[in-house]
């Protein structure tokens, strides 16, 4: 018998759980609405298997994780949330949780497979306990011998090791490699550079450990597998099916679970992933083929897009590059865009659809691609400077905005960096010429585009006045009569416009967005925002979080 202990302080949502459960053999032994509750029920009575709400009053779900296995640690422990966050995700599995279920993705099915797996666990520990434990030499020896075989298969993908030193080397430590009818894919985390880049090495690692584990999971069934990381943000799967003979078999067995990797990542850790499948293998040195065909296949993501499968037998696109001319750089009439943008025309726009849209039918290589781009941003900093865009000259670089390009893994997202770069660069040249079609003062004019670039600092109509080579009077004089606003109030508002659309996006707290805007106390901004608005912050982001 299963013994399984629920966790919520939702009375509504722990009969739901409870109601889901559908097993033979497995007792509701415990239900708890505290988490102090349910760790002294686990003092008295035993359990196997726990599952628990994340956010709880008092002991939140990863505490009450964390002391379970500290005090139980054979007890299987299931998190279930309905917060997307990354933060409960990835602790959740570091202090040992087994599984995590959104509550909106919460049914019989995908609590089945959890428990299922979780049940396996519980057999596998009791049947271990009836056995002698090995040595822990044995079980260092086994350890070392993965690791080694992981090393090998890795150099092997890179072409660093031939595949007879690689056989060899296994061979002599008695590594083995069940191949059979195998299939090598390539697994790219989409995106992986910006998603790692605010990390710590503790907190990569534990990403990388979650990835880890979720692949084996969704692979469990497979009969034969290596998991290799074979390079940054990219994983080899080497699936084994040792007694199947079905070529077809095997390509729609992996072409399935390459979606679920994709859709288990997805909705586990927000990521998403692009698979290349390669072909067939029946020994070792079919392994560094195979995978180049996997890399193949994965370099479609750049037209085609992220967070797809590509394999030969469904991708029916024309390779990279090898369009009619592929080769050729096509013409781009610089002036012509730089023109719209100086004046602030929206007709750039068929101009980069049309360009892009020629890259994508004709395939064209990147690094063509990547000199084309090189164009696009010189046209972009060239109006920049001929209008005198103050706040863009501050906000745009060009050397980071070429590595933002070049990083872009596909056709879609280059397009939409320029687009926006772009737009941008129009409404700052219209607004621009706006302000001399209405005669406002050169002064003014130039003091608001300070504004713009300065809002997040501590800047006075001294300090612009200053930059600008006049009096202070003068300055505010000719401010008001332009703009109906003194400086201080034209200032105050901008700043909260700007915090009106950080709190739209609903990623940042209010206690975070005041002093990016520019604002130096709280009270300050929470005071001038309902002046503006006629709201308070937590009024006007209750608000948009309705829409």
């Amino acid at each position: 018998m299963i013994r399984i202990v629920l966790v919520d302080d939702d009375v509504l949502a722990l009969t739901r759980l409870k109601q889901l459960i559908r097993l033979e053999d497995v007792q509701v032994a415990g239900e708890f609405t505290q988490a102090e509750q349910a760790l002294e029920f686990l003092k008295r009575e035993k359990a196997d298997i726990l599952i628990t709400d994340m956010r709880m009053p008092k002991v939140d779900g990863i505490e009450l994780i964390r002391r379970i296995k500290e005090a139980e640690p054979d007890v299987q422990l299931i998190a279930v949330s309905s917060y997307e966050d990354f933060h409960y995700v990835k602790m959740s599995f570091k202090e040992g949780s087994i599984d995590y279920i959104l509550k909106h993705a919460l049914n019989e099915e995908s609590l089945t497979k959890a428990l299922m797996e979780a049940i396996a666990r519980v057999h596998a520990i009791r049947e271990n306990k009836d056995r002698t434990s090995p040595s822990p030499d044995e079980g260092l020896a086994a350890e070392s011998r993965q690791a080694l075989k992981n090393q090998l298969l890795t150099l092997l993908l890179k072409g660093e090791i031939q595949a007879d030193e690689a056989r060899e080397r296994m061979d002599k430590h008695g590594i083995h490699l069940r191949l059979g009818s195998a299939i090598v894919v390539a697994c790219e985390i989409d995106g992986y550079r910006k998603t790692v880049e605010g990390f710590e090495d503790k907190d990569k690692s534990i990403f990388l450990s979650s990835v880890h584990d979720l692949m084996e999971r969704v692979l469990a069934k497979v009969p034969e597998k290596e998991i290799v990381r074979a390079e940054e943000g990219r994983y080899a799967l080497i699936l084994s099916y040792p007694h199947v003979k079905s070529h077809l078999f095997i390509y729609s067995a992996t072409y399935e679970y390459c979606g679920r990797l994709i859709s288990t990542l997805g909705k586990m850790l927000n990521i998403k992933l692009s698979v290349g499948i390669g072909g067939l293998c029946s020994d070792i040195a079919d392994i560094p083929a195979s995978y180049r065909k996997c890399l193949d296949m994965l370099d479609n993501k750049l037209f085609e897009g992220a967070g797809k499968v590509f394999d030969a037998q469904r991708t029916l696109s024309k390779p990279v590059g090898a369009g009619n001319g592929s080769s050729a750089r096509i013409p781009i009439n610089q002036d012509e865009i730089y023109g719209e943008l100086t004046e602030g025309s929206t007709g750039y726009r068929d101009t980069i659809e049309g360009l892009f849209q020629r890259f994508s039918e004709g395939k064209i290589p990147l690094q063509i691609i990547q000199l084309h781009l090189v164009d696009l941003l010189n046209a972009g900093f060239k109006a920049i400077k001929s209008r005198e865009l103050l706040k863009l000259q501050e906000e745009y670089s060009f050397n980071l905005l070429y590595q933002e390009v070049h990083a872009a893994e596909t056709i879609e997202e280059m397009k939409r960096i320029i687009l926006d770069f772009y737009e941008a660069i129009a409404n700052a040249a219209l607004e621009h010429k706006r302000m001399q079609e209405r005669n406002y003062n050169k002064h003014t004019i130039r003091a608001i585009e300070i504004i713009e670039r300065d809002y997040a600092k501590a800047i006075s109509l001294q300090d612009v006045a200053d930059e600008l080579g006049v009096h202070h009077t003068y300055l505010s004089k000719v401010f008001k009569a332009d703009t109906s606003h003194n400086f201080t109030e034209f200032l105050s508002g901008y700043r909260i416009d700007k915090a009106k659309r950080l709190i739209e996006t609903g990623k940042y707290r209010l206690k975070e967005i005041y002093g990016r805007v520019g604002f130096n106390q709280y009270n300050y901004f929470f005071k001038v925002f309902r002046q503006v608005t006629g709201l308070t912050p937590t009024e006007y982001e209750r608000q948009t979080t309705k829409k």
